[in-house]
């Protein structure tokens, strides 16, 4: 199947999944451009869970793909074949401005669609692509390995990574890779399971390039979810801006192309925050019980799917607490309410996250669970302090219930100081705490991260983005709280403490799913409010703010736009393979915790299927079950290749055993890896080395 149909039939399956879905909701009100991603949406909920459970039993594979997504609709058909099928509520009309979207919509594909080609392994998004590919080979997540199952265990020290704080392993195979059980050769992957699911399934489809578009798919897709919640919470005009601004910001045009999970982040969450909003702002009104169960059904669905796609999304777990309390506090009942609809789907994809964590991907959430209670054991005062306004919080609740709406008098004393919070933050943000602690001898300089953000925002964007928070705080309401809470939740959250690495570009990930989204909404409600004011005078202003930011925006991404990390490593790697016999096994020689062994050997191991093993320890080899392993394989009639590399330490047996000598070169293009500026350099890099065929006999 052709690269390019793969993403059209998906597209095309979920929305005919999840239109299926509202037809059994015949009173749903909404216009016919909210309609489709909705569908879309709910088609992406379900489809992308049945996935996931059947990867994670082990039965992943196209004729299972095929049935798990009949299934759904095949019920649902019947549903509506034995009821009296009522007519759908007519759709609202649709603004004029909807026409500019397709002007939009060719050029972010051109932007998105343009994926880095980063198959290598070593990095996340290289896992995750590689991973993508064993699920589909296997039909499961975690794995078994037979060539690790039958490794000497003498050997497992030597030509395995030996963890130096185990958290459920004691062995990674590869970087990314746990080997969980060496007896059984059990390799448990890193990550959560929804986002190489879905690049499983796109494998499926149309192979790597298919998986590696997924990306800028949900880049797609997110984008327009954004402009729809500014569309609906706020105003027309500051919907187009804040999508025009997202849509030349760097980050996003970075991790569009970058396949990690942060673009299906982005668009399970903003789907969530664009249905909370519906939801929640018509249970005031009259709006139908259809309308309040599909948006209540439609974000318990996304937000509780975040738990799936990341580990760090716990947080969401507060949406539904909140807004219990809410209801209670105004007396809705919450069955009228459709808290039910919304409260159990996502409750139960936090259960199935808890599970695959404890159960499927131990190491990896001990790790982080580990790190965060680490974290919080040093800063043991900030959750504390959480803990202490919320104390406080619920107490003036209860004490207050009777009388809650007398509290309305306080409302713009409150929000002045929630404002005044704002700004103070963002002024000590960027002009106090990155003159703070200069001498540091960590390397994260955390206390940049505003201003680093601002490379990418622009410092005028920053501005914007603090004056519209502001004002969307002044004017908040039922319907845009949890935009504003979320959006500044995640930025407090990440803007104090990004967990950086010195791969600049690559840190700033964390931000694109919440932070990026709500800043771009938050800078466009200033010339929003202005294009939205009948005096000539401010219309002009509103006109001119506007292209002076989204050029910021523009400027800001010079570089961004036209680099493609990794061009051409694809089929350098497969002339690599070329010179191999197939299912060698590989042997490198690199001593590097994480070198060539995971480049290279990754894509080996599981984009070519053959056994791939790296000499991480030299001073470890045992000499004589070195020797009786590779006769082992020579035996089994497996072909034997050793690779040596610039950071090797040599062949530890017998130079002649080594023949048949040949050589490979691998260059590519990459963003320059800086931690101390901006990244604007693009480096040529060069892997190099030599291939030796082993020879026992």
């Amino acid at each position: 199947m052709s690269v390019w149909l793969a993403i059209p039939i998906l597209i095309t399956a979920n929305w005919l999944t999840g239109a299926l879905l509202l037809r059994q909701f015949p009173a749903f009100t909404v216009d016919r451009l909210a309609r489709l991603p909705a569908a879309i949406a709910f088609g992406v909920g379900i489809n992308g869970w049945l996935v996931v459970i059947s990867a994670e039993f082990g039965f992943y594979s196209p004729v299972t793909l095929a049935l798990l997504w009949l299934l759904p609709i095949s019920i649902m058909s019947v549903r509506l074949l034995v009821r009296d099928i009522v007519k759908p509520t007519p759709a609202p009309q649709l603004h004029p401005s909807a026409a500019l979207l397709l002007l939009w919509l060719p050029f972010a594909a051109w932007l998105f669609l343009r994926p880095h080609e980063f198959v290598i392994g070593s990095g996340d998004a290289g896992v995750y692509v590689n991973l993508a590919a064993n699920i589909d080979k296997t039909g499961s997540i975690v794995f078994y390995d037979q060539a690790v199952a039958e490794l000497d265990p003498a050997l497992h020290d030597a030509l395995l990574y030996r963890l130096p704080q185990p958290t459920g392993a004691n062995h990674t195979y590869q970087a990314g890779f746990f080997a969980t059980d060496l007896a059984q050769g059990e390799i448990t992957p890193q990550f959560y399971p929804l986002h190489p699911a879905w690049q499983a399934v796109a494998y499926t489809l149309g192979g790597l390039d298919a998986a590696l578009l997924m990306t800028g798919m949900w880049a797609l897709l997110s984008s327009f979810i954004v402009y729809l919640t500014a569309r609906d919470q706020l105003d027309w005009r500051i919907a187009l801006l804040a999508l025009a601004g997202l849509t030349v910001n760097a980050l996003q045009i970075w991790f569009a192309r970058y396949p990690t999970t942060e673009p299906l982040t982005q668009f399970l969450l903003w789907t969530g925050i664009w249905a909370l909003g519906n939801w929640l702002g018509g249970l005031d009104g009259d709006s139908a019980e259809d309308s309040r169960r599909v948006w209540a059904l439609l974000a318990g669905i996304m937000l509780g799917q975040t738990m799936l796609a990341r580990i760090d999304m716990l947080f969401i777990l507060a949406v539904p607490v909140s807004i219990a309390v809410w209801l209670w506090l105004r007396r809705h009942s919450w069955t009228a309410a459709a808290f039910w609809w919304f409260a159990l789907p996502l409750s139960l994809f936090a259960l199935h996250a808890g599970l695959h964590g404890v159960m499927q991907s131990r190491p990896y959430f001990n790790s982080v669970y580990g790190f965060m209670l680490r974290v919080a054991g040093r800063s043991w005062y900030l959750p504390l302090a959480a803990l202490l306004i919320l104390a406080v919080t619920l107490f003036v609740l209860l004490r207050f219930r009777q009388r809650i709406d007398q509290l309305a008098q306080w409302r713009r004393p409150f929000l002045l100081g929630v404002i005044g919070v704002v700004v103070l933050l963002a002024l000590y943000g960027w002009f106090i705490r990155p003159n703070l602690f200069i001498d540091t001898p960590r390397f994260s300089l955390e206390q940049e991260n505003l201003v680093r953000l601002g490379w990418y925002l622009s410092p005028i964007g920053i501005a914007l983005s603090v004056a519209g928070a502001c004002y969307l705080i002044w004017h908040i309401n039922q319907r845009t709280f949890f935009t504003i809470a979320i959006g500044l939740f995640f930025a407090l959250l990440y803007l104090w403490s990004l967990r950086n690495n010195p791969r600049q570009i690559y840190a700033m990930r964390r931000l694109v799913p919440a932070v990026l989204p709500f800043a771009m909404i938050a800078a466009a409600t200033i010339p929003g409010w202005f294009l939205a004011q009948r005096e000539r005078l401010r219309w002009v202003l509103g006109i001119v703010i506007a292209v002076v930011w989204l050029g910021a925006l523009a400027w800001s991404a010079r570089g961004f736009v036209t680099q493609r990390d990794f061009a051409g490593v694809t089929a350098q790697i497969e002339a690599v393979n070329a010179q191999l016999e197939p299912r060698a096994v590989l042997l490198v020689d690199d001593a590097q915790p994480v070198g060539y062994g995971d480049f290279i050997g990754t894509p080996l191991r599981f984009l070519f299927d053959h056994d791939v093993f790296t000499l991480r320890n030299p001073a470890a080899v045992n000499r004589t079950a070195f020797m009786s392993q590779l006769r082992r394989w020579h035996d089994a009639g497996r072909p034997i290749y050793w690779m040596e590399t610039p950071d090797g330490s040599g062949w530890p047996l017998d130079d002649s055993l080594l023949q048949d000598q040949t050589s490979f070169l691998i260059t590519f293009p990459q963003m320059e890896v800086t931690l101390l500026d901006k990244p604007d350099q693009i480096l040529d890099q060069v892997w190099a080395g030599t291939i030796w065929r082993v020879n026992i006999e």
